[in-house]
């Protein structure tokens, strides 16, 4: 991801998801809780605090696999020794080569332009970073999942032109693709390698519960603990547009390009058996008012 031209490209980590449900069929939906900007051009930053992978924590080529195989903790001392060092020569690299521009600049009459340009854009950045962070951690809506097709209602879905086998991103709705820009360089690769890299988060909602049904007796003599206890699943999605979000009392009409002001879908699917039937509610910033429409 690039916040802006001149400044430095990061990638952007998920680390920490909470288990929504599944839908249709044992399809698992979470909701994003935590991420991080890792740099791609400097060491992480210590402030990350990102927590150890329990996949591989005794990965061969990992300090708990190093344990595991058998080696002696001196060369893992040596190792973490060796990594301290190659930091503090890349950091005192680092400031040596600022230290050499900087008095490059201040002898042609240009070094307080220089510092105060360099104390601006890190300022900028890391407000940018702060606000995408608060955005993501505090507001506990984005969500993904890996199989079901999140951006796409059902009635799309049902649609004989929608091709369920392609890879989830090709089929996935235009404009509730929240993070289609952040992936722009890998789509445009077209390579079906990064396909499995390529998974559509929207913003917005998602619930899904199993709601106990009641049936009735078969015959008006039947004993009450008879009944069956069935249930049917309720599933509320809410998908908000990626184009042209904002607060309602700044964001509101259409732009030149017939994009309307925080347009969000919101469908209700009720599911039983192999039964699913969905209604679904749009709704916009218009004008002074806020309008909403529904469809079947």
């Amino acid at each position: 991801m690039r916040k802006a031209p001149d400044l430095s490209s990061r990638l952007v980590l998920v680390s920490g998801v909470r288990k929504v449900g599944t839908v249709n069929e044992g399809q698992t939906v979470y909701c994003i809780t935590r991420v991080a900007f890792l740099p791609l051009s400097t060491p992480p930053d210590s402030e990350l605090n990102l927590q150890q992978c329990k996949k591989h924590a005794n990965h061969p080529l990992g300090a708990g696999g190093e344990r595991k195989m058998g080696l002696p903790f001196s060369d893992l001392h040596q190792k973490v020794a060796l990594s301290k060092t190659f930091g503090t020569i890349r950091s005192v690299t680092s400031s040596i080569k600022s230290a050499t521009v900087n008095a490059a600049a201040s002898a042609a009459g240009q070094g307080n332009k220089v510092r105060r340009e360099a104390r601006d854009k890190e300022r900028y950045e890391r407000r940018v970073l702060d606000e995408l962070t608060k955005m993501f951690n505090d507001s506990d809506s984005f969500y993904y999942s890996m199989d079901a097709d999140l951006t796409s209602s059902l009635q799309r879905q049902s649609d004989p032109e929608y091709d369920s086998k392609l890879p989830l991103w090709r089929r996935a709705e235009d404009v509730y693709f929240w993070n289609k820009h952040m992936l722009a360089d890998l789509i445009a690769q077209e390579d079906p390698k990064f396909d499995v890299w390529i998974v559509p988060v929207i913003q917005g909602f998602v619930q899904t519960e199993s709601v106990p049904l009641d049936v009735a007796p078969t015959t008006p003599d039947a004993p009450q603990d008879t009944q069956q206890q069935d249930k049917y699943c309720l599933t509320l999605i809410s998908r908000r547009s990626r184009h042209r979000a904002g607060t309602r009392y700044k964001r509101r009409g259409v732009d030149e390009e017939g994009q309307v002001a925080n347009y969000v879908e919101t469908e209700q699917i009720v599911s039983y058996s192999h039964h699913r039937v969905a209604f679904v509610l749009v709704s916009i910033s218009a004008g002074r008012d806020y309008c909403s429409f529904s469809s079947h």
